[in-house]
């Protein structure tokens, strides 16, 4: 009897450590960024909240109704990344992030969201 629930419990124990490990691998953080487009008399509206990622992700997908985004890291704004396709696969290192679209050509408003995992 104890045999047998000593195997339970390392059968308990094994999924338990697995399921967790798969858990911690499969976490997605999700940015995402609106920038409405301004006028003589206002400036353009960036709406984006800031996230902190505190190891390295890799870009896994881009949407945008815009030509493009770029990233704030720590308060700087980087380069225009377009087309977005470009930015897959790119590995993100650790700093505090917002992101915003680019807009095109007389559009109004645009929105992007990443997906890093």
């Amino acid at each position: 009897m104890q045999r047998f629930i000593r195997t339970v419990s390392t059968i308990a124990l094994t999924t338990l450590v697995w399921g967790m490990a798969l858990n911690v691998e499969a976490q997605t953080v999700v940015l995402r960024g609106r920038q409405i487009r301004g006028s003589v008399m206002h400036p353009a509206d960036l709406i984006g909240r800031e996230v902190t990622l505190e190891r390295s992700y890799r870009v896994r997908d881009v949407r945008t109704s815009g030509d493009g985004f770029w990233f704030e890291r720590n308060g700087v704004p980087g380069e225009v990344i377009a087309p977005p396709s470009t930015a897959k696969n790119t590995v993100i290192p650790p700093g505090t992030y917002r992101v915003f679209p680019t807009l095109r050509n007389g559009q109004a408003e645009a929105g992007v969201t990443i997906d890093l995992e």
